[in-house]
């Protein structure tokens, strides 16, 4: 065998096992890439109730001394505008509270979905190379046939 054919056929080796290692990079990337996706999204979620949790003991006891400043200025807590007021302190944050599980409920589906078509890219991106690899072993092996004359 000729020098010509020879070195067609190292290049094309070398070109087919470079193709490889870049798509096993691009799809580890995309898989971990999902991987992060889908951690933020459950501690988006866990931050979420710790911080509901936090939020309504803080509730509970500024809502202990709003009745304490009513019962200290001689208003009767049970009815009237001081029940008023307090229902309405209560109503606030249940409300805000169902707005922010909203919110970080859809950031974790927003997350979740990108882990998603992370890991739908990086198996495009390992089929595109296998098509890729078979395209270069072809070329190589007419490159080198032509290169030894027999085509």
């Amino acid at each position: 065998m000729s020098f010509l054919p020879a070195a067609i056929i190292v290049g094309t080796a070398v070109q087919l096992y470079a193709n490889k290692k870049e798509s096993d990079a691009q799809e580890a990337a995309a898989e971990a890439n999902a991987h992060a996706k889908r951690v933020q999204a459950n501690e988006l979620l866990d931050r979420f109730f710790i911080n509901k949790d936090l939020l309504t003991l803080e509730a509970k006891a500024f809502q202990g001394s709003q009745a304490a400043g009513f019962i200290k200025g001689g208003v009767d807590v049970g009815t009237g505008s001081a029940l008023l007021v307090m229902e309405d302190t209560n109503r606030k944050l249940s409300r805000q509270l169902e707005i922010d599980e909203k919110e970080a409920e859809f950031k974790a589906r927003q997350l979740k979905l990108g882990a998603d078509v992370d890991l739908s890219l990086g198996s495009d991106l390992a089929s595109a190379s296998r098509l890729q690899r078979a395209s270069i072993f072809l070329s190589g092996a007419v490159s080198a046939g032509r290169a030894s004359g027999r085509f």
